[in-house]
């Protein structure tokens, strides 16, 4: 064939600076960039395979796009893909009359329509779904076209996809559900797609390998509102990990540990390594933590909180906080709060998701979930604490904001082991 490779009169239909084509490319693969279907018509008649896949001559770069979140990177695609992602529906339909293969893959085990999924592109996957394209082809990582509509933050092609049969559970390589992608890339007030995969009939206990799940992850993440639909789904508030933390231990505010306490969560679940949340709370200086761990009337330990160097600290910068923890700790509680970490204790995990259920009175309920607790220390907020107390180090220790995010995999530092000694 004459016309084998590049040449002058055909350039790409998007901004150079925006794609990077390979030099040496059959002229098939830039007619159906261009939408030219009488040259491609021409290159079939004689003997193209419209299955061809490019390939690299002279070590020739690979097709990159490079605008998205996640640059799609193709390497011995086809003429489909390039018509996923660069053409109307009409050449898509014209190539799979032609025997294009739907599912066809390139090197890294893309196919078109999870590059279609990647790139916002729904009329392009409807129309690969009518042609039998394999919803749940996964990538050389795993990657299936929900996990890519996912990724992108698509909505509509999400619930596209699960309406048309796309598996809500299937895992990527590194064991990473849709769920728990949706979690990690879903922003905090966008929860379309945590919806559509709860009423796709995702598993919402399903766990990665660590054994944390999808509330494990929001928790961690500090996104209430994503936090809140899962548990009004169902999800388990009292999940443990493969490392023995809770949800609980997951939550890096106060407000995220209230609406789980709200929800029944028991904070003194121990870890593997023999720490409770107060450990962490005290290891790291965080006041509200600390307020409310104490003041909804957790297991004292052993641990001798005030020597811990972090609260030391926070003592010395906050005197209010000083004088009320002195308090806490060195006084006998009323017998209203024994009562109350008594029961919880006695109910336990399970009991207190159930305490709704008990024949008590609404106001003995609320008080042992802490509907109403008050976070302020004398009628100051946390907010305005800070900001008199002074300094950025401080709202660290008041606001937790700098606080590294838990993971399923990292242990208490020793410091809380040295503290724990020192008695």
């Amino acid at each position: 064939m004459d016309a084998l490779y590049s040449s002058p009169q055909f350039r790409p239909s998007l901004p150079p600076k925006l794609v990077d084509i390979p030099e040496f490319e059959h002229d098939a693969f830039k007619a159906v960039r261009q939408g030219s279907f009488d040259l491609l018509e021409k290159f079939l008649n004689d003997g193209f395979d419209i299955n061809t896949k490019h390939e690299e001559i002279l070590g020739d770069q690979i097709y990159c796009i490079k605008w998205f979140v996640r640059p799609i990177r193709l390497k011995k695609y086809s003429l489909l893909h390039m018509a996923t992602i660069h053409a109307d529906k009409e050449m898509l339909e014209y190539l799979i009359s032609k025997g294009a293969d739907v599912n066809q893959m390139d090197q890294n085990g893309f196919t078109p329509v999870s590059v279609a999924a990647a790139i916002h592109r729904p009329d392009i996957v409807d129309c690969l779904i009518q042609a039998g394209a394999d919803l749940n082809a996964q990538s050389i990582s795993g990657r299936t076209p929900l996990i890519q509509a996912i990724t992108t933050q698509d909505a509509p092609i999400v619930t596209m996809l699960l309406a048309a049969g796309a598996d809500p559970n299937l895992e990527d390589m590194k064991g990473t559900t849709p769920l728990n992608t949706a979690m990690m890339i879903v922003e905090t007030k966008n929860v379309d797609i945590l919806q559509a995969l709860l009423d796709g009939g995702c598993d919402i206990e399903k766990e990665n390998k660590m054994g944390a799940t999808a509330l494990m992850t929001a928790v961690g993440l500090g996104k209430h509102e994503a936090a809140r639909v899962l548990l009004d789904a169902g999800a388990n508030v009292n999940k443990v990990d493969a490392n023995g933390k809770s949800v609980f231990q997951f939550a890096i505010g106060p407000k995220m540990g209230t609406m789980l306490i709200n929800r029944g969560a028991y904070f003194d679940f121990v870890d593997k390594n023999g720490y409770r949340a107060l450990d962490w709370a005290a290891h790291v200086g965080h006041v509200t933590m600390l307020r409310l761990l104490l003041g909804m009337d957790c297991k004292r330990p052993s641990l001798d909180i005030m020597r811990v160097p972090r609260v030391i600290q926070v003592m010395d910068s906050i005197p209010i906080f000083s004088t009320w923890i002195k308090q806490e700790l060195g006084q006998p509680r009323n017998l209203k709060r024994i009562c109350r970490g008594a029961i919880r204790d006695l109910l336990g995990p399970s009991g207190l998701t159930q305490v709704d259920k008990l024949p008590i009175p609404r106001l003995m309920k609320d008080f042992l979930l802490g509907m109403k607790f008050d976070l302020s220390f004398e009628g100051i907020s946390m907010d305005r604490l800070h900001i008199t107390a002074g300094g950025e180090g401080l709202q660290f220790m008041a606001m937790g904001g700098n606080r590294p995010m838990p993971s399923s995999m990292f242990h208490v530092p020793p410091v809380v082991n040295e503290a724990a000694q020192v008695q």
